[in-house]
């Protein structure tokens, strides 16, 4: 996938922040000025993004793979993702 990981404050400027973990998990640790939209949302609510560069907040590797996957096919570019529990 090509993906690197990084911290999500390193985040390039241009690239919004989406969550795409569980909505119970982003709710106890949220990051600030990202969007939420679990994984399981993606498919049908991916248009509420804004930019086309995101980077990713992910629980696991699947939620990394499902999420970077379904961006790219709908014309994304997932710059980062940040593995937060």
């Amino acid at each position: 996938m090509g993906v690197p990981r990084a911290q999500h404050n390193q985040a390039n400027n241009s690239a919004v922040i989406v969550d795409v973990r569980d909505y119970t998990m982003s709710s106890n640790s949220p990051v600030e000025g990202s969007v939420d939209l679990p994984v399981a949302y993606l498919t049908r609510q991916f248009r509420d993004i804004s930019e086309k560069q995101v980077h990713l907040i992910v629980s696991d590797k699947l939620e990394r793979n499902l999420g970077v996957r379904i961006l790219q096919h709908n014309g994304f570019t997932v710059v980062g993702y940040t593995c937060m529990k």
